[in-house]
């Protein structure tokens, strides 16, 4: 073989493995390109998913998809030999009725743990239902323990693996929650609302376990931050965190895939996550009373958004994006910075399908420049939209 059909064969050889690595997209086998499913992107010649671990991709938004609860064991009267027992070795028997052992415990480390309730029978167990808790089948599915003056819960709450609602508001010493908290696989209803506050809540990670939360309030706690963890919480509707200290949002709260309702009036945000728009569901979002002084572009995303507050923050600008909110029907402006408009707000008035929008510019700075032709001057009762505007230079 001559020396230069030798180079020619090396050469050769080399051409096709780069090919082969530069064509990293395609199947080795086939040549065929790869195609990546929805919430996928290519890396290294294989499909990866966008979303981060532990994330699923849903429906345009990476969530945290929750494994169905194991079933959970009842208590039933049986008798045996003529005697009355129960069904379980894990439940036991009160006023000629078959309860959950781990149930009952609850209630006694609660009342040992909570001076408050040493005058309080939570062990009368009357019967079916009761001022403090409902019973079914020896198990408790609610526990409504509002204003008892409860300072500590014990850690056996985590064994409650029948509980949906948990009231524990207007106790005003609770300052912690336990971390078996997210241990509660069923619980739909968590209500943590103060009306006076003296120590901040602090919220243990966990709480981004309880997977099928569908209510959470945490109206006036002094509140600080909120865990990363938060934005598991998949099936969660409505978020209430008016009346605290937040000054900044998780990135993961993008992850609320199923939020109807935000509040977060009172707090000291000044500005918001660009994971906000993820928020497509959103129906009504009040920021009033913060320390906002922009708005994220991604804000446009939220095109389910009906009602939205901004009144009493420092925006002195919108984003086009605004625009892009073609179900609004409410929109509050008031007491604000702003000096100028986007064009783009005149979308929310020609776009609305389900009402005439209302928006308030009441206490800003936007001269006639930016009084649009689209805007309507007046309400329905005759009440300017605009009111006054520090116009002065």
């Amino acid at each position: 073989m001559k020396p230069t059909q030798s180079i020619l064969i090396l050469l050769s050889l080399f051409l096709i493995f780069s090919c082969d690595e530069d064509n990293s997209t395609t199947n080795s086998t086939t040549n065929i390109p790869l195609v990546c499913g929805s919430g996928e992107t290519i890396g290294d010649g294989e499909c990866d998913s966008i979303c981060e671990e532990g994330l699923t991709y849903v429906d345009g938004v990476c969530t945290f998809v929750c494994d169905e609860p194991s079933e959970f064991e009842i208590c039933e009267e049986v008798y045996v030999d003529g005697s009355l027992s129960c069904n379980s070795v894990n439940c036991e028997i009160y006023n000629s009725k078959c309860y959950y052992s781990n149930d009952i415990q609850f209630l006694i480390d609660l009342q040992e743990t909570n001076t408050s309730l040493n005058n309080i029978e939570l062990l009368s167990i009357p019967g079916e239902q009761s001022p403090h808790y409902y019973w079914d089948n020896g198990r408790l599915y609610n526990l409504d323990f509002e204003r008892l003056y409860i300072t500590t819960l014990p850690e056996s709450i985590g064994n409650l693996s029948s509980l949906i609602s948990l009231n524990l508001s207007r106790n005003t010493y609770l300052s912690s929650l336990p971390e078996s908290i997210g241990n509660l696989s069923r619980l739909e209803i968590l209500n943590l609302n103060k009306d006076s506050v003296y120590y901040e809540l602090v919220l243990p990670e966990s709480i981004g376990n309880l997977c099928f939360l569908k209510t959470l309030s945490l109206h006036n706690n002094k509140i600080t931050t909120l865990p990363e963890s938060i934005g598991n919480l998949s099936s969660l509707t409505d978020l209430y965190l008016s009346n605290n200290q937040l000054t900044t949002l998780p990135e993961s709260i993008g992850n609320l895939s199923s939020l109807t309702d935000l509040y977060l009036s009172n707090n000291q945000l000044t500005t918001l996550p660009e994971s906000i728009g993820n928020l497509i569901g959103l129906e009504n979002f009040n920021l009033s009373d913060n320390q906002l002084t922009t708005l994220p572009g991604s804000i446009g995303n939220l095109v389910g958004l009906e009602n939205f507050n901004l009144s009493n923050n420092q925006l002195t600008t919108l984003p086009d994006s605004i625009g892009e909110l073609n179900n609004l029907c409410y929109l509050s402006l008031f007491n604000n910075l702003l000096t100028s408009l986007p064009v783009s707000i005149c979308n929310i008035y020609l776009s609305s399908n389900n009402c005439v929008p209302q928006i308030s510019f009441y206490s800003n700075q936007l001269c006639e420049e930016f009084h649009y032709d689209c805007i309507f001057d007046f309400d329905t009762l005759g009440q300017n939209y605009w009111g006054e505007q520090d116009c002065n230079d």
